[in-house]
């Protein structure tokens, strides 16, 4: 039976490329690097850290004050990013929430930093449905590393077959196969790959509420919760 949802939130909840993709023009601006949009897609689904390593990789730029100084940059304008205007609903994503409140606990597991995740439900006034949020910063390899699903699950003493896993990127739904835990693709900008723990892709919520997808999918496995 299915009792866990774990939700990453960068555009799979909400929409927040925009946000990201502004954030990762102006850190390598500062850094005088050079901006390629093919480039910027494959951060896609990691952490402040990660990306700034992924930068380094081709660019070799963190140099002698370390990566923890140029994480910490990388956040600071990504946080500005988010304070100048919340993101956008993912179609069905607060009705979806709402509706599988009664059913199982929801948490979201993202690579944002904390404070914009807990800044972004609030927002959206999902706090009701939400049991915990989760950064990717908290553990030491972010995603397509499987830790910080791994971690999560563990915490809650739950067994992989009583979690489900919502991603939009191909690091996202790799971390998800890794756990060895089902996922289901929403709202994908990159092609995601087959794999055994995918069950399926989808453009938003909206397409899980609507006809009997979810219910074909896990239907016999939810069980609505006690009062």
């Amino acid at each position: 039976m299915l009792k866990y949802f774990f939700y990453d939130m960068d555009d799979t909840l909400v929409g927040t490329w925009e946000k990201w993709h502004g954030a990762i023009k102006e850190y390598l601006s500062m850094q005088n690097l050079p901006y390629e949009s093919e480039m910027v897609l494959t951060y896609l689904g990691k952490n402040c850290k990660d990306v700034c390593l992924s930068i380094d990789s081709h660019c070799h730029h963190i140099g002698s004050l370390g990566i923890e100084h140029h994480a910490n940059v990388f956040r600071e304008i990504l946080m500005r990013q988010f304070a100048l205007e919340m993101p956008r609903e993912i179609p069905g994503a607060g009705k979806f929430l709402s509706l599988m409140n009664g059913y199982v606990d929801q948490y979201v597991v993202s690579g944002s930093p904390l404070q914009v995740i807990t800044q972004v439900i609030r927002h959206k006034n999902w706090s009701p449905f939400i049991a915990g949020c989760v950064s990717s910063e908290t553990v030491a390899r972010g995603k397509p590393d499987p830790l910080i699903y791994t971690a999560t699950r563990e915490g809650l003493a739950a067994e992989k077959e009583e979690c489900l896993i919502f991603e939009d990127s191909p690091a996202g739904v790799e971390a998800a196969r890794r756990a060895g835990i089902r996922c289901i693709a929403i709202n994908a900008r990159m092609p995601v790959g087959e794999s055994d723990s995918l069950l399926c892709k989808v453009p938003d919520f909206q397409a899980l509420l609507s006809g009997d997808t979810l219910h074909r999918l896990v239907g016999s496995e939810l069980r609505q919760k006690p009062h």
